[in-house]
């Protein structure tokens, strides 16, 4: 990986292609805690949105059985949106209080509309980069261009990966990354600490999510980096 730069419109990265398909894996997988959420949302709100607008005596027979679902689902006749029952979506979507009913109120007022923008920023970034043709070679870099105006979004998105593999990783300290930092460079880079090399035939899954989040994290912080020098070339 070569670090952002800024150039006249915004910042450009290289990129090796593994590089991008490790980047692209936790992308995926982000995208699916937040599909898990979203489409459990969404069923609420579309299975809600006729039923509760008339009295239960003028609902449909289907509509009333959406209603009997979500109540049992829910443990309550309001409208409801849950709480994520994943730690890893918790990372994205967390509580807003320490008072339950506080933070739920919140979360039926905010929930939906974070998700669809999350999901809509992670989409985006997983189609910049892999749309680039495919090289033979694992070193050869590529260029991942970041416009000004999308920078503070591909930051949230990235920020959102890292959050995701942390707690699949069980990160939970500064510590605890630094160690599995040292681990990943030794198990994928060269001495130099550039190119990752194609990393020994046992590579474990474990393995292959420690180094996503080791270079997502070097991506989300050279890209602050970036748009910091940018805001004040002087470094102060």
């Amino acid at each position: 990986m070569r670090e952002f730069s800024a150039t006249a419109d915004g910042y450009r990265a290289w990129l090796t292609e593994p590089e991008r398909w490790l980047i692209s894996e936790g992308i995926l997988r982000t995208i699916e805690v937040l599909r898990k959420t979203y489409d459990n949302a969404k069923w609420l709100i579309d299975a809600t949105s006729s039923s509760r607008n008339d009295d239960d005596s003028n609902l449909s027979e289907q509509d009333q059985l959406a209603a009997e679902l979500i109540d049992e689902a829910m443990g309550s006749s309001a409208i409801n949106l849950a709480r994520p029952d994943s730690s890893a979506a918790l990372r994205l979507l967390p509580d807003a209080s320490d008072d339950p009913d506080v933070a739920q109120h919140y979360r039926e007022l905010t929930q939906q509309g974070l998700t669809e923008l999350k999901h809509s920023r992670l989409v985006e970034l997983h189609k910049t980069l892999t749309n680039v043709a495919d090289s033979p070679d694992p070193a050869h870099h590529d260029p991942f261009d970041v416009p000004s105006a999308n920078a503070d979004a591909v930051l949230a998105a990235l920020s959102d990966v890292r959050l995701v593999l942390s707690e699949l990783l069980e990160i939970h300290d500064e510590l605890a990354s630094e160690e599995l930092q040292e681990r990943v460079l030794s198990t994928f880079f060269t001495v130099g600490g550039e190119d990752p090399d194609n990393g020994p035939p046992d590579v474990s899954p474990d393995d292959l999510v420690a180094a996503t989040f080791v270079v997502v994290g070097y991506l989300q912080q050279s890209l602050v980096d970036g748009m910091l020098e940018r805001f004040d070339p002087r470094g102060k």
